[in-house]
């Protein structure tokens, strides 16, 4: 592992930790870890072991690839833009969101935020719960939303606000 992919998990553990409120030693003892993460932060440990970068992405309910990649904000805010519609549309709150995908309402968060990329497996849940396809979470395709949930989306869009 070279310097420029341990400052950006550095970086991106550091951003992650502050939007759902962690401090070092809470991830750690939320994550099974001894003192990982305040290593990861110190850059103590130059080669942080792949079980433990796994560990950290699942308590922060992220993919492992957002600790490894520099944030993408233009990649992820249209997804994120259209999981809110998506909910409000729906009428759903966050916190029922976040649950049909597994997550916790922080976590969710981060997708409608765009500070993190839409796993596969969090838009697999979406779509098994609510009816929704792929080619609308990750394309923005409303072609191919069912008739019923295309019509709620296009009024909760030209609602006033």
């Amino acid at each position: 592992m070279n310097q420029t992919l341990n400052q950006t998990i550095s970086d991106r553990l550091e951003q992650l930790m502050k939007a759902l409120g962690y401090t070092p030693f809470t991830l750690n003892k939320a994550a099974g870890l001894g003192d990982a993460v305040r290593s990861i932060l110190s850059g103590k440990s130059q080669h942080p072991r792949i079980d433990s970068l796994i560990s950290i992405a699942e308590t922060l309910g992220v993919g492992l690839q957002d600790l490894l990649e520099p944030a993408d904000p233009a990649r992820n805010k249209p997804i994120g833009e259209r999981l809110q519609a998506l909910r409000a549309s729906l009428e759903a709150s966050p916190e029922s969101f976040a649950k049909s995908m597994g997550l916790n309402p922080s976590s969710y968060f981060l997708y409608e935020a765009g500070m993190v990329r839409l796993t596969a497996d969090h838009a697999m849940k979406l779509t098994s719960e609510y009816g929704l396809t792929l080619d609308y979470l990750f394309l923005g395709r409303k072609d191919t939303l069912p008739a019923h949930i295309s019509s709620k989306l296009e009024a909760a869009l030209n609602r006033p606000t």
